[in-house]
């Protein structure tokens, strides 16, 4: 669990720093409720980030492939538990 947290903060950390790397041509904003959300491509990353209106960082996503996952994360995801 504690490589799961890890790997997720860092991901969120790397992510964040990318999407403000980027030239604003590469990014596709939405509003999501009162924040924005902006989608965007990085190589053959694709990221997200929520930020609030004032240009809060709320939120990062990097999609993964399935293969990416930690062996035990994907044995949890999977249900297969054992205790």
């Amino acid at each position: 669990m504690k490589k799961c947290l890890l790997l997720a903060l860092t991901t969120v950390l790397t992510s964040a720093a990318q999407a403000q790397e980027l030239p604003a041509k590469q990014v596709k904003w939405e509003k999501e409720d009162a924040n924005c959300e902006a989608e965007l491509k990085q190589g053959e990353e694709e990221l997200s980030v929520v930020l609030t209106a004032a240009g809060q960082l709320l939120e990062t996503e990097t999609e993964i492939q399935v293969a990416q996952l930690p062996a035990e994360s994907l044995r949890r995801l999977l249900g297969n538990e054992s205790g």
